[in-house]
């Protein structure tokens, strides 16, 4: 990856550590002469340093100086209901990847939108009171997943 990238606003901290612990080599591009850094335990290593957890937190990646569900908005208002997407197309672009087609070289699936059937069964029987008044008064439900 590029250095710039590794000591920039916070990854500063972090590259300077992985520099500390010889946990990344450095070399300058022949063509270029940009300076570039090799991590030795890979980008999940880097990660995994750089927030703690292994999980899939879809923040890395920077969007026009948002993460990817930092640029999640409202797009459109109607009467009942609200349509929830993305504010810029770069980002609409990766969450297919995600969701649909699979990310990377393994094609990995990362449902982030929605809700599970677990999730789904939790939420009815939390709100289920309020979902029968609502229908009692003619107003129709689905849930979909």
């Amino acid at each position: 990856m590029p250095a710039g990238a590794l000591f920039s606003p916070g990854w500063k901290t972090t590259g300077q550590q992985m520099y500390r612990q010889k946990l990344i080599d450095w070399f300058t591009s022949k063509t270029s002469g940009n300076k570039w850094v090799v991590v030795k335990g890979g980008y999940k290593d880097l990660k995994q340093r750089r927030f703690g957890a292994d999980n899939v937190n879809l923040q890395v990646r920077g969007l026009r100086g948002k993460g990817m569900l930092g640029s999640l908005a409202v797009i459109q208002k109607k009467e009942n209901e609200i349509i929830i997407g993305f504010s810029n197309s770069e980002a609409s672009q990766l969450a297919m990847y995600h969701e649909v087609l699979g990310a990377g070289k393994s094609r990995v699936k990362r449902q982030f939108m929605g809700i599970s059937p677990a999730q789904q069964k939790e939420l009815t029987n939390q709100i289920q009171d309020e979902i029968k008044k609502v229908v009692e008064n003619g107003i129709q439900i689905t849930l979909q997943n």
